[in-house]
């Protein structure tokens, strides 16, 4: 797993993004070399494997974000986008960001509690997926508009109505859901199998699944309320940041790997007796190709570093 990490700098601010362990160039690396050899031990098959996903839990990278004192390694963004980058290169289908690295990040924001840090353990040990449930129909990211509601239920519960939209983890063990009770916040464990939820799965334009969740007066009880008030939205307005600098980096995985399969296609297939790459236009478009690799890897170490500054909020 990731137990040896260079103590850089530690924050122990938990609400801070720069609240974690940095790691060295060395350490990246190496991860980076160990992440490709176990994903290409085992080339995806287009469907992400629940058998693979606990085997991947086992080398920590699950919980690699997770605060020290809540079970974790308290690495930051760094390490974690070493890692995404891997995936991405590797193709691999099992989803890191979003049932991973997005739940994680949002339940580390919010105080400890016990349902909490099992559902984190879960998530770590990869006996358990979570998936975060809190867009509306039109896809905004902010939270602002929930249309989900938390209301009191029968014998001191809670009950849940409404429908989350565009949940990325269809099958999901428990989702995160973010409700709303009496105009505040709330963040609340729901697990698949709760009577009233109802998945409706969507197959989207590349391949990929989704689902909605339909809450139709689902009773849980009131230990499933994991937070409430505001610090609910932060966390949850934080994981989304980190979660989109992730994707970034599995993407940017991807279009490294897409570059390497062109350049070797240029080298190895002939036409006219001459490789493909020995031809100008093709040159050019394989510049093209590498210029913008090259960009959205400075970028998103741009992004990197405005995470890591002391003083840096979420939405910088």
């Amino acid at each position: 797993g990731w137990t040896t990490v260079t103590v850089d700098q530690t924050v122990h601010d938990a609400s801070s993004p720069a609240g974690f362990v940095r790691a060295s160039d060395e350490e990246l690396g190496d991860l980076r070399a160990s992440a490709a050899r176990v994903l290409e031990a085992a080339p995806p098959s287009g469907s992400w494997d629940r058998t693979r996903w606990r085997r991947m839990a086992e080398l920590g990278w699950f919980a690699l974000i997770v605060p020290e004192d809540r079970g974790g390694a308290g690495a930051g963004p760094d390490v974690a986008a070493a890692l995404a980058g891997s995936f991405g290169r590797a193709t691999a289908a099992e989803p890191l960001v979003a049932g991973a690295a997005l739940p994680t990040a949002w339940l580390s924001g919010v105080p400890s509690t016990v349902a909490a840090d099992e559902i984190l353990t879960a998530i770590g040990e990869g006996t358990g997926v979570a998936a975060a449930a809190w867009q509306p129909e039109d896809g905004a990211l902010d939270g602002a508009d929930v249309p989900v509601q938390l209301t009191a239920g029968p014998a001191d519960g809670v009950t849940l109505t409404g429908r989350a939209w565009w949940v990325a983890v269809a099958d999901a063990d428990v989702y995160l859901v973010l409700a709303h009770r009496d105009g505040e916040p709330q963040l609340v464990a729901c697990p698949a199998d709760a009577e009233g939820l109802t998945r409706v799965p969507l197959e989207l334009a590349d391949g990929s699944h989704c689902a909605h969740l339909d809450l139709v007066d689902v009773q849980l009880s009131s230990g499933a309320v994991l937070a409430s008030g505001p610090q609910v939205l932060e966390a949850l307005t934080a994981a989304i940041d980190l979660a989109l600098v992730l994707t970034a980096a599995e993407l940017t995985g991807l279009a490294e790997r897409a570059l390497d399969l062109t350049l070797e296609h240029l080298r190895r297939r002939h036409q006219f007796g001459r490789p493909l790459g020995s031809f100008q236009s093709a040159q050019h478009a394989a510049v093209d190709m590498y210029t913008q690799v090259r960009l959205s890897a400075a970028a998103l170490a741009a992004a990197i570093r405005e995470w890591e500054r002391p003083d840096a909020t979420a939405r910088d």
